[in-house]
């Protein structure tokens, strides 16, 4: 059990010490929410109907949407890597613009249901994050943005690894793992982060042999990293605004 031995040790605990209960006032889950991500947090602002979902729901349920939400993500992602035959003789039958809005459908139900499920879970810690206000976990976040853009841009990050896209979600959910040690982190983090090192193996799998780009000046390696780092200190900005909770490393 851990005891407050002054007021320092208590401002770096992501959650107040000796409070390990399951109900949290408002003001107590304000500061526990970080780092999260950009995409959830818009999600969440468009959704006030979660509020009224947290009223009526117990914290069993809500993590059951976020569990839902999370296998269904990973269930639609990891279908055409998993079952390319099956997936084919499904294009064939009901035709592909159908197989593409069915597919697109999927992921909006699995981005609800894990808004829902996040922002109506109480907190309950697991474990003390080792990481929790660390500018480590900064660098990570940059890192994983760099990562995104590098998947879809040309550049030379690509002939280095082979799902930089992947990656990039993989080193994202690390982060929020190393910064975040309750329940609702382990699953959406944790689940996420778990589908992607599986996709990552799976596609390779399926691909078989890796024909890597061909090669490009390094100035467009600065350019990705450039615009990256852009739309992160971007996210960094308005963080704190929509998700309520600034990012940046405590001092």
């Amino acid at each position: 059990m851990l005891r407050s031995k002054g007021r320092r040790r208590d401002r770096q605990l992501p959650w107040p010490a000796g409070k390990y209960c399951h109900c949290r006032s408002e003001h107590e889950e304000y500061r526990r929410d970080k780092p999260l991500s950009m995409s959830i947090g818009l999600l969440s602002v468009l959704m006030p109907g979660s509020s009224i979902l947290k009223q009526i729901c117990g914290r069993e349920t809500a993590l059951t949407l976020l569990i839902i939400g999370v296998l269904l993500w990973s269930a639609v992602h990891l279908f055409p890597s998993l079952m390319p035959t099956t997936r084919a003789r499904l294009i064939e039958r009901i035709g592909n613009k159908r197989y593409r809005a069915l597919f697109a459908l999927d992921i909006v139900i699995a981005l609800v249901l894990m808004v829902l499920g996040w922002k109506s879970a109480a907190i309950a810690p697991v474990y003390l994050p080792p990481l929790y206000g660390s500018p480590i976990v900064t660098g990570m976040m940059l890192l994983s943005f760099i990562l995104f853009a590098a998947a879809n841009a040309p550049g030379n990050i690509k002939r280095m690894l082979r799902h930089p896209m992947l990656t990039g979600m993989a080193v994202w959910a690390g982060a929020h793992l190393l910064a975040n040690g309750d329940y609702r982190s382990l699953i959406l983090f944790g689940g996420l982060g778990a589908w992607a090192i599986i996709a990552m193996l799976t596609i390779s799998r399926r691909d078989k042999g890796w024909v890597k780009p061909a090669a490009v000046p390094f100035s467009r390696d600065l350019m990705t990293i450039a615009a990256s780092a852009a739309l992160f200190a971007l996210v960094i900005f308005l963080h704190e605004t929509v998700i309520g909770v600034s990012p940046l490393p405590t001092m």
